[in-house]
């Protein structure tokens, strides 16, 4: 019996050890805490590193709702929104 169960927590052993290995932190990552005001945001501007993974926190402090819209690099807002939101 004891050399059964020596035979089968080998296996688990290894199988524990490589789930843990997989779920294992990835690379770096970048947090953005962002903080809405009033028509502002605060940082006004930040960047990541193409391919890096960030973790985004937005808080609005101000009265006014806020649209925030993650957009491709070199895209016009002004080809994406309405005359009427550019003024916004």
């Amino acid at each position: 019996m004891e050399h059964r169960m020596k035979k089968l927590l080998s296996p688990v052993t290894l199988i524990l050890a490589l789930l843990l290995v997989s779920c294992g932190a990835k690379g770096p990552t970048t947090d953005i805490n962002l903080i809405l005001g009033d028509f502002q945001f605060t940082p006004a501007e930040f960047v990541v590193p193409a391919g890096q993974e960030i973790s985004f926190t937005a808080v609005n402090n101000g009265a006014v709702v806020h649209n925030f819209v993650v957009m491709k690099l070199g895209t016009d807002a002004g080809s994406v929104f309405e005359d009427e939101d550019q003024s916004n």
